[in-house]
């Protein structure tokens, strides 16, 4: 009997200490991963997954609750000394809480509820002429089943199928189960916080767990856990568990309906409902052209949602930040911005695709199920509005002459696609689809989008189309003044590729909070956390010198050496060169500041640069123009009090203001002085004085403010909706342009003003 014993505790001894190796393995194999280091979110919900996927073999290694929390220790211990820190200790403490301690007890609980409510209980042994019957009488003596296993599978599978149905029938992209924990819904959204939905799903896993263990054992204890855990399950859409299309609507409270759309959209944030007929009338003439472009005949009716901020999104549905369609569902998801809408015309052409795809997801599909996600974001990107000077095509030539073009073929797919930062697979698969849209027209296009085959649309292979792409893009010509910009956004990691994600941009948010609050060692305190993450990471040094050059030098001074003592690209050494400029300048050392500024200027390609220094220049030399430059440029302030004196020196009289005017020494003054005062006014959306500012001269000589001075006032014609001044100023503007991309930014307000006076 001894023996037996001893050799039962031995047995359990081995399946304990290799179910302990298991968790051990998995720790460091998270740590040498950058997104899962550190206790992420990420780490914590793909521990859960795992658990969820293997329970029944560690419950059959290890089924003391005991010993599976002595097993989660390990793990967290071990992450974090392969890891060496914790992204957020608080909170990385509470997502393993939430997920994975709940969830291990949950499953362990579940597993042998199984195996009570079993009548017979078959021994698995390795040597199968052992298995034996006997009937339970305590949870020491339950041994896991065949059927136990199978009931566990079957259950977590129908158990998911309604999750998935939400996603597939429902607006949301976030995931509450009890078993398979939360998805927030996109690879994209950076900020992930503990939300109280969180701790209903831990709590509801609690009382479940101890349902199970009640069972049978305490009835009264078995009844109120059930009730409880039924009530959560009752009212989960109302404590944001799940959702659906009828409740988002109710809770954004407006609606507006047009030809082709009914338009939901956030009812107390008085400048949407000012806005919102214009945003209804954007809406479809993006659709009217778009229904044109792609050859649409009889486009379906689309529900459009605009939530007031991400914020709101997030709760709602999920995906804060990431705007996203339902093609299948013939739906869009934003959040509100002013005209123009910088990602509505992206997202219609996913709905509006839908009426060429045959896969149920209503997406370019291999086999009708699986998506291609190049070939569906390359197609949104190449038809979207141009909200930047240089086309998807454009940026591509820089790319070509920098070697930075990938091989395309592995882009396309969608591990190639995530695998590189989403401004680059984006624009990359923008550019590629735009190209076989010029070359071979918008039907083999949609055939493309139907097949989400290359070989079986074109008769050629995808080497063959890239081989034409490139050859395409060889002859466009690019101002070389964009080269560093595009370098740097094409060169960022992914997101699987950065350490603490969530973490980093929750801190910056919390430092400039406190900076803003002019709490600056709290402030710096927390920009150095920020680089314990990322020790090799310039970036947030270069975060932490723009923040603090001209508010406490001595902080600066630290961000500054540390940055010069890394390889920084040539526009973060400008930037320093410039700021220690700004310092001379607020010091009052004027000489000093202009000598900088001409330097700068005679090096600098990237035009907001060339006008902010030029001003500045121009201000160091003269001393009418120093408080404004000062307010403007140095201390980021609008000094109102300066405005009115401006205004009440009779600055729209010209003779009076060359002849008696303080600013009399430099006629570059009176231009430049109006110009800023047009800039700001037009920044704060008041475009009727911006247009006095504007107006009350005549446009800078300087060819870069002349540039921007034109350009605001295309937008601000465009608001006053003056379309004969507006083509005026767009006739003077168009010859300043050398891009593609710009002079269809020109076209886009002449068609859609256009459109509105029709």
């Amino acid at each position: 009997m001894y023996k037996k014993i001893k050799s039962i505790n031995k047995k359990s001894l081995i399946l304990g200490v290799i179910s302990s190796l298991i968790f051990i393995t998995i720790a460091i194999i998270f740590a040498k991963i950058p997104f899962l280091k550190g206790f992420t979110y990420e780490t914590s919900f793909l521990l859960n997954i795992f658990l969820v996927l293997f329970i029944p073999l560690i419950y059959y290694l290890n089924s003391s609750f005991i010993l599976g929390g002595v097993n989660l220790l390990l793990f967290f211990l071990f992450h974090y000394i392969f890891s060496s820190f914790l992204c957020q200790p608080i909170e990385g403490v509470l997502y393993f809480i939430i997920f994975v301690g709940s969830g291990y007890f949950f499953l362990i609980s579940f597993i042998k509820f199984l195996i009570k409510i079993e009548k017979k209980t078959i021994v698995l042994s390795k040597d199968n002429n052992l298995n034996k019957t006997k009937k339970e009488k305590t949870d020491y003596n339950l041994k896991l089943t065949k059927s136990s296993i199978i009931k566990y599978f079957i259950t977590i599978i129908l158990i998911l199928i309604p999750s998935i149905w939400s996603l597939y029938s429902e607006p949301q992209i976030f995931i509450y189960n009890i078993f398979w924990g939360y998805f927030h819904g996109s690879l994209y959204d950076t900020s992930i916080s503990i939300t109280p939905q969180l701790w209903w799903l831990f709590v509801w896993r609690v009382v479940l767990s101890i349902y199970f263990i009640s069972y049978k054992k305490n009835l009264i204890l078995s009844y109120i856990s059930l009730l409880i855990s039924l009530l959560i399950w009752i009212f989960s859409s109302q404590i944001g568990l799940t959702t659906d299309a009828d409740i988002i609507a109710k809770k954004l409270g407006g609606v507006y309906k047009t030809e082709n759309f009914t338009i939901y959209y956030s009812k107390d944030i008085a400048k949407i409902n000012k806005n919102i007929e214009l945003l209804s009338k954007e809406h479809e003439f993006h659709f009217m052209e778009l229904t044109k472009l792609l050859k649409i005949e009889s486009p379906k009716k689309l529900k459009s949602y605009i939530f007031k901020n991400s914020q709101q999104k997030k709760e709602l549905m999920g995906a804060g930040n990431t705007l996203i369609a339902k093609p299948w569902q013939n739906s869009i998801y934003l959040n509100y911005s002013d005209f123009p809408h910088p990602h509505l015309r992206h997202e219609l052409v996913h709905a509006l695709a839908s009426n060429f795809s045959k896969s149920p997801l209503k997406l370019a599909s291999k086999n009708g199920w699986w998506p291609e996600i190049g070939i569906v974001e390359g197609l949104a990107v190449a038809f979207e509005t141009p909200n930047d000077e240089l086309t998807p095509l454009e940026k591509t030539k820089t790319l070509y002459e920098k070697k930075m073009l990938p091989n395309l073929e592995s882009i396309v797919n969608p591990a190639g696609f995530w695998g590189k930062n989403s401004y680059y697979s984006y624009q990359i698969m923008g550019s590629f689809i735009m190209f076989l849209y010029q070359k071979y027209g918008v039907e083999k296009l949609k055939e493309l989008n139907y097949s989400a085959n290359f070989e079986k649309t074109y008769d050629k292979s995808l080497k063959e189309l890239s081989n034409e792409w490139i050859d395409y893009i060889k002859i466009l010509k690019i101002p070389d003044r964009f080269t560093e910009k595009i370098k740097e956004d094409f060169s960022k990691p992914p997101i699987f590729k950065k350490i603490c994600p969530h973490t980093i941009e929750k801190l910056k948010g919390n430092a400039l909070k406190e900076f803003y609050n002019e709490n600056y060692g709290k402030s710096d305190e927390i920009i150095k956390n920020i680089l314990n993450f990322e020790k090799g990471n310039y970036s947030n040094l270069f975060f932490g010198y723009k923040l603090f050059a001209l508010k406490n030098e001595k902080i600066a001074d630290f961000y500054k050496k540390s940055l010069l003592s890394f390889n920084i690209p040539k526009y973060m050494k400008n930037d320093i060169l410039e700021s220690d400029g700004d310092i001379y300048f607020k010091n009052g050392i004027y000489e000093k500041s202009e000598e900088i500024y001409s330097n700068l200027l005679s090096e600098e390609k990237a035009e907001h640069k060339i006008r902010s220094l030029y001003i500045k220049k121009i201000a160091s030399k003269n001393r009418y123009l120093i408080d404004l430059a000062l307010d403007l440029f140095i201390n980021n302030s609008f000094d109102k009090e300066f405005v009115y004196y401006f205004k009440a020196n009779k600055i729209n009289q010209k003779s009076d203001f060359s002849i008696n005017s303080e600013l009399k020494d430099y006629i570059e003054a009176k231009t430049i002085a109006s110009y800023l005062f047009g800039i700001r006014y037009s920044n704060k959306k008041d475009y009727k004085q911006s247009e006095y500012f504007f107006t009350i001269f005549d446009a800078p000589d300087n060819i870069y403010l002349k540039k921007e001075y034109l350009k605001r006032l295309i937008e601000i014609y465009f608001h006053l909706k003056d379309l004969d001044k507006l083509k005026n100023i767009a006739n003077q503007l168009l010859p300043f342009y050398d891009t593609d991309g710009a002079k269809k930014q020109i076209e886009f307000y002449i068609r859609f003003l256009e459109y509105l006076k029709k």
